[in-house]
């Protein structure tokens, strides 16, 4: 673990010194008299051996289903689908000449679409399609297409002025905040002739899905475009508004109150796997470890077993409550190929509901509520032996601190820390204080045989700014692996210079 490390520890001086079953997963193949779709594309500004990648689209998620290379200015994707639905998915090209996010195009089985991907707008390659959904959704991107290609080329202009070397970092912050600022009120600009166009239109499941968009742009809640989605909302029909799409429209337009780490979680409803209505109050005495993930985020999938042996391990203490932001049909895809137990439940609202309440950034994120129902913790991503550190001293909280003399000063059993960035790897057992030394004994918990290093240049850094280096090392050599033992623990010990004793508080950097 290469890192730098802080700790700030508190010691009070004048005592001192005298974290059903589908089968194997996949949708039931049906009969379909032709089940590949074709995308054949032509590009004349992407060179040979050129990665083109299909993307298909459930829910929130994307997940890779095919690819090609550019050859002879030439490539071609097929998807084989496994029902007769039409899809919505993306063509993206990583090259960085090329802007924008990728071409959004519909197949069905059978479907042979033609791509001319002859731009560096990539949203706007040419796509030739008889299918209903790809003229109604382009008819909408369109609406704003001068104004796509002017964003394209500011972030292509910011690409270039960050490729100097020689830029400082805080030339290259105004160079990203100059180009966020003239680019912020353009896509506002797109959004707006989006929802122009979208008056004109019937109300189709394309034209949900860019209202659901159109909602989740972040904008605030007196912002003109939101006014005008709400009354646009309001005009729709009863059953409407009652489906699965009015719903998340209704969840980003009228969104509840924000969760923040100190507030008291409310009793919020999902959804589990046999349709029944569940809720976090099933749970009230219990610390609560909420997962929130998704089927296309690679880091949720790798932390499938570990939760699942932690679930079993701490039954009697956590409930470990696993919440899909995804369509249904997705999330039971998932279930199934993932082998998902317990208390798998899924969140209507996508990423409008408890995802944006608790203000996630990412997937997966984890969010650790007390036996009182108070929201204590949050971790994002995903790392090997996390929700033990996480709960270890939740579970097993140290013992509160104390002071006690001894023949050369003083000793501080447990010390308060306000501060710790190794994730709760290591903690302090003890300091002892005389005159002329600081000796800090240190209590590693890890996952069996990874290491961590403590840096030779480590130092404690004194309220005044003085900083005191190591002057011994016990039970680890600085600079080299420490490993923890098969329990996961280990312990060494680090003695410094007297801090004085006056001080009441200082950093180990």
């Amino acid at each position: 673990m290469k890192k730098a490390i802080l700790i700030t520890l508190f010691v009070i001086a004048s005592l001192c010194y005298p974290s059903d079953s589908r089968g194997n997963g996949k949708m039931p193949q049906q009969d379909i008299d032709n089940p590949t779709a074709i995308i054949e594309g032509v590009t004349n500004i992407m060179p040979d051996s050129t990665v083109i990648t299909l993307f298909r689209f459930y829910g929130d998620a994307g997940i890779s289903v095919a690819k090609d290379t550019v050859a002879n200015g030439k490539f071609r994707l097929e998807y084989t689908f496994e029902d007769d639905e039409v899809q919505k998915m993306s063509i993206v090209c990583f090259v960085p000449e090329i802007g924008g996010s990728g071409r959004t195009v519909f197949l069905s089985p059978g479907a042979n679409i033609k791509v001319d991907a002859s731009t560096i707008d990539s949203q706007l390659w040419e796509v030739t399609s008889d299918l209903d959904e790809q003229k109604e959704y382009d008819r909408i991107l369109f609406s704003g297409a001068d104004i796509c290609r002017e964003i394209n080329r500011l972030n292509s202009e910011m690409d270039k002025l960050l490729s100097n070397p020689e830029l400082s970092r805080e030339q290259r912050k105004q160079i990203i905040a100059e180009t966020r600022e003239a680019v912020s009120p353009l896509h506002d600009s797109i959004d707006n002739r989006k929802y122009l166009t979208m008056l004109q239109m019937k109300h189709t499941p394309v034209w949900f899905e860019e209202f659901i968009s159109l909602s989740d742009t972040g904008l605030s809640g007196d912002s003109p475009l939101t006014a005008k989605l709400k009354t646009l909302y309001e005009s729709l029909g009863q059953s409407e508004k009652e489906s699965p799409e009015g719903e998340r429209i209704y969840a980003y337009l009228y969104p509840e109150s924000k969760i923040n780490i100190g507030d008291t979680v409310p009793d919020i409803e999902f959804i589990d796997i046999n349709d029944n209505t569940r809720s976090l109050g099933e749970f009230a005495g219990k610390w609560i470890l909420l997962d929130i993930w998704s089927g296309g985020c690679g880091p949720c999938h790798m932390a499938v077993p570990e939760l699942k042996a932690f679930a079993e391990k701490h039954k009697d203490n956590v409930a470990v409550v696993s919440i899909s932001i995804d369509d249904d049909k997705f999330w039971r895809i998932s279930t199934d190929n993932l082998k998902l137990e317990g208390n798998n439940w899924r969140d209507s609202n996508g990423q409008a509901g408890i995802y944006s309440r608790f203000n996630a950034q990412g997937f997966p994120t984890f969010i650790v509520i007390n036996p009182e129902g108070i929201y204590t913790k949050t971790q994002v991503g995903y790392g090997k032996g996390m929700f033990e550190r996480i709960f270890r001293p939740l579970l097993n909280p140290k013992p509160a601190m104390s002071l006690e003399k001894t023949a050369t000063g003083a000793k501080v059993n447990y010390p308060d820390c306000s501060e710790n960035n190794t994730d709760n790897i290591l903690e302090i057992d003890s300091i002892e204080l005389s005159d002329d030394r600081t000796v800090i004994h240190f209590h590693m918990y890890y996952i069996p045989n990874w290491w961590i290093k403590i840096a030779p240049e480590s130092y404690l850094e004194l309220p005044d700014g003085s900083k005191l280096n190591i002057i011994e090392a016990q039970g680890i050599t600085l600079g080299e692996e420490l490993r923890a033992n098969a329990d996961g623990e280990n312990r060494f010990t680090l003695v410094f210079p007297g801090i004085g004793k006056d001080t009441q508080s200082v950093n180990f950097i």
